[in-house]
């Protein structure tokens, strides 16, 4: 949202999410991260994902921000909706790998791995 603050965006976002709820979680996001409100960003991030995204580059706009913020949990999600969106994209193994590496020994990221 260029060229305003925090309340000019608020209604924008909205109306995205009107006709794109992936969209408008995304957004959202990206607003919260701005103002280094990470918790709420994370939130908004997942809903996102769970909205069924359509768009795999904003899936993977997610990963960027979850392998910043070494987010093994959200990168696991981002690659499973990478992977559902454009199955035949590679980024969503690479998201896989990067939420593998950066958990801890017996986390549930692992499990989830080896489940597949």
């Amino acid at each position: 949202m260029v060229g305003g603050g925090e309340e000019k965006a608020w209604p924008q976002i909205k109306q995205l999410a009107e006709m794109d709820v992936a969209e408008g979680h995304f957004a959202a996001g990206n607003c919260r991260r701005q103002k280094k409100d990470f918790a709420k960003a994370d939130e908004e991030f997942a809903k996102a994902l769970e909205s069924n995204p359509k768009s795999s580059e904003l899936i993977y706009d997610i990963g960027d921000y979850a392998a910043k913020r070494a987010e093994p949990e959200l990168l696991l999600a981002v690659a499973d909706s990478g992977e559902r969106a454009a199955p035949g994209d590679p980024r969503g193994q690479f998201y896989r790998g990067v939420a593998l590496s950066e958990e801890k020994p017996g986390g549930r990221c692992i499990q989830a791995a080896y489940a597949r």
